[in-house]
């Protein structure tokens, strides 16, 4: 379950034992995490207070109760109250005026009981659903303000994670009042070592940060995503990247079937909160989509002809790609031209993403940068296929997707190589993900 269902489930259990002892722990179990969790997440995806939520809830009932001319001490009583006159004082704070003035003139209050299911998910062909019932479509996810860090290393996130911690706890952020969310990605999610990972932390409308702050702040638009949970062994990242990989190619293959395709605003991973208790940890991942996507469509463009520095690693495996992307960034830290220029990473075998030599290109280097131990070649330009997509979603089954693509479309196919332009590392978040597929036309 997503962490929208699993708050369903809390929702539905509250419903259920509204004139009943509630305990919050009970609740925290029906949503399968710890009362801190809990009180955090209700907020963020309900806006209320889970407490408050539960007497606004009794409140309504009350009401009906009321008009039904129930006597007040038995109401009262019903939803745990004390005292009548304690009910009475809290029924004058929410709902604005006494039971008995409610009674008298008949006025309405209503509270409904929250669906988040209903009201953030929409509904999918039924033969896609039962073929991918792990695959929901969440309609939106809302804009948001949220302070952001990033770091950049062999392992980001656990370096990260320590810094993030020890900021939000400073800033007392997981108060329940706050109802924060956390979210990450990798950026940029290169074929490499080193990576860089994300951080963002959802912020209330009044909070401010400090100049000296280590996050700092940036709006996320928000957008419609297909959302998949992983469920995998605490503390394994081994497990984890081999759940998300699997994840990636049902996403994939999901795409090729509906209506929905790629579309170009962020990708994001959630902590889901566990019991303390529990073995497993769950992650959201929400793969950005639209409907009627022009991402399935290719299109015929030209490369201009450029000059080309060349990195490459001659072992034909995924290791030769790492090590010819280590390279690149050695190289790009030295020249201080991270950000400046074009990066292609070439196959020279259309049909295999991993297993083939790999090269990595920097167009037209600057001249300031030490070019002596590169070899540089004048690329001829030429005729494409262009394929634009994301790259977080499962490089191999996303190339398998374009190659069939290209092979069984009526195309004057031509020799060469795959060739794959990243977008440059960027402060624009609808770009940071997106990259090209060209395929050789004649």
């Amino acid at each position: 379950m997503n962490l929208y269902e699993r708050l369903q489930c809390a929702l539905n259990y509250i419903e259920n034992k509204l004139d009943d002892n509630i305990q919050i722990s009970e609740v925290a179990k029906q949503a399968y995490m710890s009362r801190t969790g809990l009180y955090r997440l209700f907020n963020a995806f309900t806006g209320y207070d889970v407490k408050e939520y539960i007497r606004r809830r009794r409140f309504e009932c009350a009401c009906i109760d009321i008009k039904n001319d129930i006597p007040m001490a038995e109401i009262a009583l019903k939803y745990g109250f004390t005292s009548q006159e304690a009910f009475i004082k809290s029924f004058k704070t929410v709902v604005g005026t006494t039971p008995g003035s409610y009674g008298k003139f008949n006025l309405k209050y209503t509270f409904d009981k929250i669906n988040l299911v209903e009201t953030n998910f929409e509904a999918q062909d039924e033969g896609l659903k039962s073929k991918y019932p792990e695959i929901s479509v969440l309609k939106n996810l809302p804009r948001m303000r949220v302070a952001c860090y990033w770091t950049f290393s062999e392992s980001p996130e656990d370096d990260g994670d320590g810094v993030i911690k020890e900021w939000i706890k400073k800033k007392n952020l997981l108060d329940s009042d706050k109802g924060v969310r956390i979210f990450g990605f990798d950026y940029p999610a290169y074929f490499a070592r080193k990576r860089g990972y994300e951080f963002w932390i959802t912020i209330p409308g009044n909070f401010q940060l400090n100049e000296n702050d280590v996050c700092k702040e940036k709006i996320f638009l928000g957008g419609m995503y297909a959302l998949i949970t992983i469920k995998f062994k605490k503390g394994d990242s081994g497990d984890f990247i081999g759940k998300l990989f699997g994840a990636m190619a049902k996403f994939a293959k999901w795409c090729r079937e509906s209506d929905y395709g790629f579309a170009f605003h962020q990708y994001l991973e959630e902590m889901v909160p566990e019991d303390a208790e529990s073995d497993t940890q769950r992650v959201n991942c929400y793969f950005p989509i639209c409907k009627n996507p022009e991402s399935k469509k290719p299109l015929v463009t030209d490369l201009p002809e450029l000059t080309i520095a060349v990195f490459q690693e001659n072992n034909q495996d995924f290791i030769g790609s790492e090590r010819a992307w280590d390279l690149y960034y050695k190289w790009s830290e030295l020249s201080g031209d991270y950000q400046k220029h074009r990066v292609f990473q070439v196959q020279t075998q259309l049909n295999k993403m991993y297993n083939a030599p790999t090269e990595i290109w920097v167009a037209n280097p600057p001249e300031c940068a030490d070019l002596s131990s590169l070899e540089i070649r004048k690329f001829t330009g030429g005729k494409y296929l262009k394929f634009t997509t994301l790259f977080k979603l499962g490089m191999s089954e996303l190339e398998e997707n374009c190659y069939n693509i290209y092979m069984d479309g009526d195309y004057d196919r031509a020799d060469g190589q795959l060739i794959i332009e990243y977008q440059g590392i960027t402060d624009d978040l609808n770009d940071r993900m997106k990259f090209w597929l060209y395929y050789p036309l004649k």
